[in-house]
C-alpha cells in the first residue's frame, strides 16, 4: 500500500469515527423515516396519553414589516395532571395577568383587573374566554391534552399542507421540524418537536394580519412530577416581565414640561374643554406641535391607558390648527405640514409598525377632511405608497387619497394610471376614480379591459365608475 492510499484510508477512518461520536453529525433520537403526518400522529398520541404536562413559555408578537419596534413579550404557564383532574393556565403581561384553573369539577378564572374570581361553566368556555386575552395561547396546547373536551380550537385545524423540513437544533438538541400553510395559503407555520414528540417552539407568520409574526417558546415537559403548589394562583402569577416605558414618559423625554401638565391636559380634554386647552397650547408657541405629533403618532403603540382615543386627538389637533389660523398664528400651518409630511415620507424611508402607520394615516385623513394642512408633497408621497408591496399600506393610502381628491382633484390627476391598475382588485381605487370624475378619463380604456374578466358585482361597479367619468 503506497503512502497516498494510507492517507486516504486514515481520512476515511477519522470521518467514520466523527460520524459515530459527533452529535451534530447524526440526529440522535430522531427517526429519519418519519413523515410529517406520522410525526403529527405521534404528537397527538403523546399528549393524549401523558400523565402530566407543564410548560413555562414566552410569546413574542411583532410585525415583520421592516420596523424599529421590539416584539411585544408575554409569559404563560400551563400545568396539567390527568389523574388528579387538575388544570391551570396563566397568561402574564407587564400590566395584567389572567389565570384559568380547574380543580376536580370546579373551574374558575382569575383576572388581575377584577377583584373576585369568576366561576365558569366548563373548562372549554373558560379557555375560549382566555384565548382572546392571551392572543391564541390558551387553545394552543390544551386541545392536544384533552381532545375530547377541548376540541374547538381553530389553531390546529388552520394548518394545511404540513411537511417535514430539515431538522434543527434548539440549544444544541436536535428537533424535528415541520412547516405548513396557516390561516390560508398566505400564512405559514413552523413547529419544532423534540424526540419524545413534545412541542418546544411554534412560529406563525400571517401576512393578512399586517405581517404579524408570533413566536411561542414553550420550554415544555411531559410526565415530570408536578406538586400541588404548582397549581396555586400565586405561583402561576409570578413574572419577571419588565413593565414597558409608558407612552407619556417617552413624550416627557422629548419635552420635560409635557407630563403631567399642558400636553396631557390637552390630550385628556373633553370637546367642551378643547378650546381652552388649545389656547394654552398656542400660548406655548409653535414648538409644541412636534411634541403633540410625538404623542399621537410616535408614542401610540406604547400608551397602555384604557380609552385612549387617538381619533379624538387627531380631531383636537386639527381644531387647534384651525384656531391658530383663525387667530393669525401664521407659523402653525407650515409647521404642521412639515410634521405630517415627514411622517408620511417615513413610511418609505424609515419603515414603521402598522400601528404608527395607521396613526399617520388617521392624521392625514382628519387633516384633509377638515380642510387641514395636507400639502401637494404629501399627495406625491401617498402616490408612491401605492407602489408598496404591502396591501395594507396601499389600502390606507387609497383611503387618504379618496379624501384628498375631494379637496384637490387636479393635484391627484397624475395618479390616474396607477389607480386604474389597482382597480383590478381594490374597491378603494375605483372609489378614487369615481371621485376624480372627468379628471379620470384616461382610465376608461383600462377599466373597459378589466371589466371583461371581472365577476358580476365588480363588473357592475366598473360600469358605474365609467358612467360617472363619462358624464361628468
Amino acid at each position: 500500500m503506497n503512502l497516498e492510499s494510507q492517507k486516504y484510508l486514515t481520512k476515511l477512518s477519522i470521518l467514520f469515527l466523527l460520524a459515530l461520536i459527533c452529535p451534530g453529525c447524526r440526529r440522535e433520537g430522531l427517526n429519519q423515516d418519519l413523515s410529517a403526518e406520522a410525526i403529527m400522529d405521534a404528537i397527538k398520541n403523546a399528549y393524549r396519553k401523558c400523565a402530566t404536562y407543564q410548560d413555562d413559555g414566552t410569546q413574542a408578537e411583532k410585525y415583520i414589516l421592516p420596523e424599529t419596534m421590539n416584539p411585544v413579550m408575554s409569559q404563560y404557564r400551563l400545568r396539567y395532571d390527568r389523574h388528579r383532574s387538575e388544570f391551570a393556565f396563566a397568561y402574564l403581561q407587564p400590566h395584567r395577568s389572567y389565570v384559568v384553573k380547574q380543580s376536580a369539577a370546579v373551574v374558575q378564572s382569575f383576572d388581575s383587573e377584577s377583584s373576585e374570581p369568576q366561576r365558569r361553566d366548563s373548562l372549554v368556555s373558560a379557555l375560549h374566554i382566555a384565548n382572546g386575552v392571551s392572543n391564541g395561547t390558551a387553545l394552543l396546547i390544551s386541545p392536544l391534552l384533552e381532545p375530547e373536551k377541548v376540541d374547538r380550537s381553530s389553531f390546529w385545524s388552520d394548518i394545511t399542507q404540513l411537511q417535514r423540513i430539515p431538522d434543527e437544533d434548539i440549544d444544541g438538541v436536535p428537533h424535528y421540524r415541520l412547516q405548513g400553510d396557516f390561516s390560508g395559503a398566505s400564512g405559514t407555520v413552523d413547529i419544532w418537536v423534540a424526540h419524545d414528540f413534545c412541542i418546544q417552539r411554534i412560529v406563525t407568520r400571517e401576512p393578512a394580519m399586517h405581517e404579524l409574526q408570533r413566536t411561542w417558546n414553550l420550554n415544555a415537559k411531559m410526565n415530570a412530577p408536578l406538586h400541588v403548589e404548582a397549581f396555586s394562583v400565586e405561583a402561576l402569577r409570578v413574572t419577571d416581565l419588565a413593565k414597558p416605558l409608558d407612552g407619556w414618559q417617552r413624550v416627557a423625554a422629548k419635552d420635560p414640561n409635557s407630563t403631567p401638565g399642558l400636553l396631557q391636559t390637552f390630550i385628556d380634554s373633553t370637546s367642551d374643554q378643547a378650546e381652552t386647552a388649545s389656547a394654552a397650547i398656542r400660548a406655548r408657541g409653535v414648538d409644541a406641535l412636534p411634541v403633540l405629533f410625538e404623542v399621537y403618532v410616535d408614542a401610540r403603540p406604547y400608551i397602555m391607558e384604557p380609552g385612549f382615543n387617538f381619533r379624538g386627538i387627531a380631531f383636537k389637533l386639527n381644531k387647534l390648527l384651525f384656531q391658530a389660523n383663525t387667530n393669525g398664528d401664521s407659523g402653525w400651518e407650515p409647521r404642521a405640514n412639515e410634521e405630517i409630511h415627514r411622517r408620511l415620507v417615513s413610511l418609505q424611508s424609515h419603515p414603521v409598525s402598522w400601528m404608527r402607520l395607521q396613526a399617520a394615516f388617521d392624521m392625514c385623513n382628519h387633516s384633509i377632511a377638515t380642510s387641514g394642512p395636507l400639502p401637494a408633497a404629501a399627495i406625491q408621497t401617498l402616490g408612491k405608497i401605492l407602489d408598496s408591496d404591502v396591501r395594507y399600506q396601499r389600502r390606507q393610502a387609497l383611503i387618504a387619497l379618496e379624501i384628498a381628491i375631494g379637496q384637490w382633484p387636479m393635484q391627484c390627476e397624475f395618479l390616474v394610471p396607477r389607480l386604474a391598475d389597482l382597480a383590478e382588485d381594490e374597491l378603494f381605487a375605483l372609489n378614487c376614480l369615481s371621485k376624480l370624475g372627468r379628471h379620470a378619463k384616461a382610465a376608461i380604456p383600462r377599466l373597459k379591459q378589466l371589466r371583461t374578466n371581472a365577476n358580476p358585482p365588480r363588473r357592475s361597479k366598473i360600469d358605474e365608475v365609467i358612467q360617472i367619468i363619462e358624464s361628468s
